[in-house]
């Protein structure tokens, strides 16, 4: 059984020789992954003795400290909402940025289930575009502004999923942390108020393109699980399956 239909098996339920999984070698690798390039993002550059920074294509500030991460928004591009009909957006769908993608997923001998990764879905982008501290308080004081920006950013994305089609992917995959440690950030039903219509609009998208949705989110985000599922996304990679219970996940 090659590994595209161990994967497919897997996701149907229908009885696959062995469970599908993504291991590290020398342990199986169903599938194979490649995000879409984004050649806007700059280099990072030393500010200080141990804190660098760098400039992504959104225009958003990174910041990090000794190398040790990848760094988190410290100045998002969108300072005021005043200035959003005036804010530059990347051209997603470009076909260039799907060109190593099609190459990759090409060069695969193995017939392995491609994953094409998004940059996020909308939280993730408004939240760096914002900055996560000021995002979450625009979700209570600014939801018509934060409405508009989740509409911008929606179109974007959709019209990258046809891409990911024509590049060969079978799946789309996007991460959003939408949990902390206890719960989720937000209050479920203003999840459900103001996400779960993006959310599922996105999903059918990708189904209409041909694709599955596969959906990472570190944290705890149990309470939101089956919006999830009723929304469309098809698979939940949690990298702390533990914070949500063991036996909460089998059900």
């Amino acid at each position: 059984m090659k590994p595209r239909e161990i994967v497919e098996r897997t996701l149907e339920y229908r009885g696959p020789e062995r469970v599908a999984a993504m291991l590290i070698p020398p342990y199986w690798q169903d599938l194979l992954s490649c995000g879409m390039e984004q050649p806007g993002d700059g280099a990072w550059r030393a500010v200080g003795p141990e804190r660098e920074e760098r400039i992504d294509e959104w225009g958003n500030t990174w910041a990090r400290l000794e190398r040790a991460s990848k760094g988190e928004v410290v100045r998002g591009a969108l300072e005021s909402y005043d200035a959003l009909d005036a804010l530059p957006l990347p051209d997603l769908a470009n076909p260039t940025r799907f060109r190593r993608m099609a190459d990759v997923f090409a060069a695969d001998t193995q017939d392995r289930y491609r994953l094409g990764y998004l940059p996020g879905f909308p939280f993730s982008l408004a939240r760096k575009l914002r900055r996560l501290d000021r995002f979450l308080e625009d979700l209570v004081l600014e939801r018509e502004r934060v409405a508009v920006l989740l509409e911008r950013l929606t179109a974007l994305l959709e019209a990258c999923l046809p891409r990911l089609r024509e590049a060969g992917a079978d799946g789309v995959m996007f991460a959003e942390d939408w949990g902390t440690q206890t719960g989720l950030m937000i209050h479920p039903q203003m999840w459900r108020e103001v996400f779960a219509p993006v959310f599922e609009r996105l999903c059918g998208a990708a189904h209409a393109a041909g694709l599955r949705v596969f959906m990472h989110s570190c944290g705890r985000i149990t309470d939101i699980i089956p919006d999830l599922i009723a929304v469309g996304v098809d698979v939940l990679q949690f990298s702390q399956p533990r914070v949500h219970g063991l036996e909460a996940l089998s059900r």
